[in-house]
């Protein structure tokens, strides 16, 4: 197989104050209040046997890639088949999925993950197939969401493919950031976090929370742009103009979340 390539990154904004009620089912599509899902809106197109191509996301907001999303053109009529693939870069990050291929929902569908379906960490996974020996499908996915899982936060990620076209398609369309409690089970992010000011002009923000481990600033795209260990109560403005996150993990391993503007 030729030298893959490889998209632009694409960056899950984070959102802020967040927290579903506990035990609560996130459905497909849906968006939380103050939640964001990002339009990634990324096609790959491949004309060319023995070629692939893929999509990098960041669903944590930690600055590293935590999966990939590859189209693969083989050649059915050799055995080799069209893929889809999902390969996951942490070890935490789950899909629900049965022994061969992820759960796709429907929009509207609740994200349960039960049945012969369970949250699995795998490395690499098959989403789809066309072609080649033992192929079990699907060949064609139109608008369905599959669901990921890190911790006790739940995200889901819209996506299209066609492997039987003589050009093979894939596009994903949007994703539920992780940067966020999305929980089905679980603690949320409860915590009250009290900045002042909520709009700078340039001056100094303090962050009013207790029982703070470390803290992290981030911007509307989900990129960290300042850390801060313990004990850290007042910090800079940010240089660029914008809405910035600020985004808390405690000693207990539970997170909170807030923000402010920079004028």
């Amino acid at each position: 197989m030729g030298r893959p390539t490889m998209r632009l990154p694409v960056l899950l904004a984070m959102a802020y104050l967040a927290a579903l009620p506990l035990h609560a089912q996130l459905l497909a599509g849906e968006v939380p209040p103050g939640a964001i899902a990002i339009e990634i809106d990324e096609l790959i197109a491949l004309p060319n046997a023995y070629t692939e191509d893929s999509v990098l996301l960041e669903t944590d907001c930690d600055d590293s890639f935590d999966l990939s999303i590859a189209l693969v053109h083989g050649m059915p009529a050799l055995d080799l088949p069209n893929l889809v693939m999902l390969r996951t870069l942490d070890d935490d990050l789950e899909l629900c999925r049965d022994a061969e291929r992820p759960h796709y929902y429907a929009f509207g569908e609740p994200l349960a993950c039960t049945g012969t379906f369970s949250w699995q960490s795998a490395n690499v996974n098959t989403l789809g197939d066309h072609g080649g020996f033992g192929m079990i499908g699907p060949e064609v996915v139109d608008s369905q969401y599959i669901a990921i899982r890190q911790g006790a936060l739940t995200g889901w990620i819209l996506l299209s493919f066609d492997l039987m076209a003589t050009v093979p398609t894939l596009h994903v369309h949007r994703a539920l950031s992780l940067c966020m409690s999305t929980a089905v089970d679980g603690p949320g992010a409860d915590r009250p976090v009290a900045i002042v000011p909520t709009v700078t002009h340039g001056g100094p923000v303090r962050i009013g929370v207790e029982g703070a481990h470390r803290m992290a600033v981030c911007d509307a795209a989900g990129r960290t742009v300042a850390r801060y260990g313990p004990g850290v109560r007042e910090i800079p403005a940010p240089a660029v103009a914008g809405v910035y996150v600020v985004r808390i993990e405690h000693a207990d391993g539970t997170w909170s979340f807030g923000r402010f503007v920079r004028q």
